[in-house]
């Protein structure tokens, strides 16, 4: 038997070798020999009935955003409250932050409990594209201070009543709206409900003043409010 028949057995014996260890460590059937000389690349084996590893589920951490909470606070809670809510509303709304916050108002009294605002604060309100239409007149209850982050007083009598209101360990939360707006000389947002259509006009300036203001106070209050 010549030299050359020799290697070749050895050469078979070798594959026939290491293609029974591959089956019995449960590899798949093997397909049929390809030549050594075979330009065909060999497909690779893969375990028989053993499933792919499972990918470890990804973890999105999510950051929940409490919102905050702003409660505007008048006298009848039909002037000047409810323009404090529609105007900051309307602020946040085009900063896309509504999801942020939890606005409302209501008043010291219940004089006006479930009316409309008062119809000259929505036209001027409207006028500048802000609707009112919606808000219904509430009165200011003792658990709005557990539950409202910003309570605003529209002027300092207000301010005054609301922290006799105040149950100990909240008078912190309660603030002069006027004190946002940055005018030393005014810190009162006047009623207009017994004058004309220019005081509603002059209160809507002074809110627009003081909404702005305290929207850059709340952004520096709470650093999970993005600023756009």
């Amino acid at each position: 038997m010549s030299r050359h028949t020799n290697g070749m057995r050895g050469e078979a014996a070798k594959k026939s070798f290491l293609l029974f260890f591959l089956y019995a460590n449960g590899f798949s059937q093997p397909s049929p020999v390809i030549p050594l000389n075979s330009r065909h690349r060999v497909s690779p084996l893969f375990p028989r009935n053993r499933a792919a590893p499972e990918r470890a589920p990804r973890v999105m951490s999510q950051i929940q955003t409490v919102p905050v909470g702003v409660l505007f606070v008048c006298t009848g809670n039909i002037c000047r409250s409810p323009t404090g809510e529609g105007v900051f509303r309307a602020l946040v709304e085009k900063e896309g932050l509504s999801e942020h916050f939890r606005i409302d108002s209501a008043g010291t009294s219940g004089w006006h409990v479930g009316e409309p605002p008062d119809k000259r604060s929505q036209a001027t309100a409207l006028a500048r594209g802000i609707d009112l239409s919606c808000q219904k007149s509430r009165r200011l209850v003792s658990d709005d201070f557990q539950t409202f982050d910003y309570l605003l007083a529209m002027d300092r009598g207000h301010h005054q009543a609301m922290l006799r209101l105040a149950p100990p360990g909240t008078e912190t939360r309660v603030h002069l709206f006027m004190t946002f707006a940055g005018l030393a000389d005014i810190l009162d947002v006047p009623d207009p409900y017994y004058g004309g259509v220019h005081g509603f006009d002059h209160v809507l300036d002074l809110v627009e003043k003081g909404c702005q203001g305290l929207l850059r106070q709340i952004k520096n209050d709470h650093q999970q409010i993005p600023s756009r």
